[in-house]
């Protein structure tokens, strides 16, 4: 059988993908943390706002398993704590400990200024298509992925 050129679009795209992913595995590893354990305090560093363990599952689209069990090891490390979210019994938010914040700007705040420099060498048009693109393939996706039955995985908002 050979390819047509949207089987090898698509084999190049995947590839892609998983190679920024391998990336990303690849810095959580040099900074001796699981993936998730990356991305929880990739997510807890932001500056403008708290994250619960729900937002992290819903906006990251990461399963609550997984984030619960990053979250605990975090916990161990003494990187983060849980704070209830006031008014709400079960919703708590993850904030960083003083070992945590300290982690954080000597790592993770190190990596997102080097994400920075690295996207700063598109042009506003070409951040602007690989954004569009990428968003409008993922849509294409989801909507062709629907006739698999309950696609409720492929459909977090």
């Amino acid at each position: 059988m050979s390819y047509t050129e949207n089987q090898l679009l698509l084999e190049w795209l995947n590839r892609l993908n998983k190679e920024l992913c391998d990336l990303y595995r690849q810095i959580a590893a040099c900074l001796e943390l699981s993936e998730s354990e990356f991305w929880v305090l990739y997510i807890a560093a932001d500056p403008e706002q708290w994250y619960t363990q729900i937002d992290i599952c819903e906006k990251w689209f990461f399963c609550k398993q997984t984030i619960n069990y990053a979250i605990r090891s975090l916990e161990e490390k003494r990187y983060v704590y849980l704070e209830p979210v006031p008014g709400a019994k079960k919703k708590k938010y993850v904030k960083l400990t003083s070992t945590g914040k300290r982690f954080v700007q000597e790592n993770i705040s190190t990596l997102r200024k080097r994400e920075e420099q690295a996207i700063s060498s598109f042009s506003a048009q070409e951040r602007d298509t690989y954004v569009f693109l990428t968003q409008k393939y993922i849509t294409n996706l989801r909507k062709e992925t629907e006739t698999y039955g309950n696609t409720a995985q492929y459909t977090k908002k």
